[in-house]
């Protein structure tokens, strides 16, 4: 079968969209499938290269929306038809294909640009470009014909525009060649490696460093705790600087480690004690997937909470040992539910049964049984 993915962006950026279209294309290829992907070439890789055992094809990044237009010809050289399934990844690369009127698009929703970006329109310019994008994002969500969500939050998010038109929850899965608990000695060589604290209990935190991810919440937290804890938080975004300036603040320089995004995420799971998730808006959370298959335990705000819209709680309804909740999007709520997290035991058929239902082979197969059943 000829399959083509299609996102804004592809490895070596990094991201959960991009891990997901990268696991997506592992199976796929094991499979013996033949895969095409198409994203940007982020102002910085080759316009075509083979990875991964698929063909990448690149469009140019222009700014001013000038992107768009090389994304269109770069789709347009492609025989489209030929595809046995087209799975997109963005609300963009989606709007492009609906353009040049291919309707058998499998469209995985990242995420709702209302909730991931509502606080990023406080300038003129910054309202204009959130408007377009809501106008955007609707018009796909409405004409968008095999739409798939990762969470019942996302759904009902989703649904709202979608009307009479059916919206499909997907369980995504984890590469667990990849993530997976390793052996203490192991643990110990790579904090060495890493320069990071040996005899301290590390909280890890990963993600892209902006408003709604929380971070500022969790670095207050932190400052309340015990000088035995110790905070990794990896990533990079508009926020990292207020975050240097809050840790220096709080005189907490001891205590914290702001790292930059990395290839290799999982040598960070694999050397922490406890994974925090402080979202206020997180439509799903593939971090959380990553950490609990890491086998650590997991801190999170309750979903309910005030301020909170997250998928968290559904994700672990069933698995209530693998997750500690703090009730309150505060430092001290969060502290409390690290420190409790710190001594928590894991059910084992808990996690394994966690393991079973999350998995990137189900997945890939209910999008290859759903797309035969369409066409």
């Amino acid at each position: 079968m000829k399959v083509l993915l299609v996102n804004t962006s592809f490895f070596p950026c990094i991201g959960g969209v991009e891990n997901s279209l990268r696991s997506i294309c592992n199976i796929l290829v094991i499979d013996g499938h033949s895969v095409d992907i198409i994203a940007s070439d982020c102002n910085q890789f080759k316009r075509t290269e083979k990875s991964f055992n698929s063909n990448i094809t690149r469009y140019r990044q222009h700014k001013y929306g000038f992107f768009f237009i090389s994304l269109l010809k770069t789709l347009l050289k492609k025989d489209l038809n030929s595809y046995d399934i087209i799975i997109s990844r963005h609300t963009i690369t989606t709007f492009a294909l609906l353009l040049l009127g291919v309707k058998k698009t499998l469209f995985i929703v990242p995420g709702v640009h209302f909730y991931q970006n509502k606080k990023d329109n406080e300038t003129i310019l910054g309202k204009i470009k959130f408007k377009l994008n809501l106008l955007l994002e609707k018009y796909v969500f409405i004409k968008t014909d095999n739409l798939f969500v990762f969470s019942e939050t996302m759904k009902n998010q989703v649904s709202i525009y979608r009307k009479r038109k059916e919206v499909l929850t997907l369980n995504p899965g984890v590469d667990n060649t990849r993530f997976h608990k390793i052996a203490n000695p192991e643990k110990i060589n790579l904090r060495k490696n890493l320069q990071l604290p040996i005899n301290k209990k590390i909280i890890f935190s990963l993600g892209r460093l902006v408003d709604v991810k929380n971070f500022e919440t969790l670095i207050k937290a932190v400052s309340l705790m015990p000088n035995n804890y110790y905070l990794v938080i990896v990533g990079d975004g508009p926020e990292k600087e207020n975050l240097y300036k809050l840790i220096h603040e709080l005189n907490i320089r001891d205590k914290v480690s702001l790292i930059s995004s990395t290839q290799s995420p999982e040598k960070y799971y694999s050397i922490a004690d406890i994974f925090c998730l402080p979202s206020t808006y997180e439509p799903f959370g593939q971090v959380l997937l990553e950490a609990t298959f890491s086998e650590l335990p997991i801190v999170a705000i309750k979903s309910d909470a005030k301020g909170i819209d997250t998928a968290t709680s559904s994700i672990y309804r069933d698995y209530h040992s693998l997750i500690t909740y703090s009730d309150s999007n505060s430092p001290i709520g969060l502290s409390d539910a690290l420190i409790k997290a710190s001594s928590t035991i894991f059910s084992i058929s808990e996690l394994e049964k966690f393991k079973s239902v999350y998995s990137w082979n189900s997945m890939v197969k209910e999008l290859i049984n759903h797309n035969k059943i369409q066409h």
